[in-house]
C-alpha cells in the first residue's frame, strides 16, 4: 500500500512516517521509505541510529536504490 504525506516543513512528516514504520515492524511487515537522492544517507542514518532500523523491516531507499532493490 502506498501512503503519500504531504505538509509544510517542520510540520511532523518524518515523524509521522517512523511512527508508521515503527506500527509497521511490530506487526512484522515491511516498510520502505522512499526519499529524494540528497536525503537517502541522512534517512538511512536517522533509521539505523534513532530506530534501531526496526530490526530490519524498514528501509531508507532513493528512487534509484529502489530500482536496483527491484530489479
Amino acid at each position: 500500500m502506498l501512503h503519500i504525506v504531504i505538509g509544510r516543513a517542520k510540520s511532523g512528516r518524518t515523524t509521522h512516517a517512523f511512527q508508521t514504520a515503527e506500527k509497521l515492524a511490530k506487526q512484522g511487515k515491511k516498510s520502505i521509505y522512499l526519499v529524494p537522492e540528497q536525503f537517502s544517507y541522512e534517512s538511512e542514518r536517522a533509521l539505523f541510529f534513532d530506530h534501531h532500523n526496526f530490526g530490519g523491516l524498514c528501509l531508507a531507499l532513493s528512487f534509484t536504490s529502489l530500482c536496483r532493490e527491484s530489479f
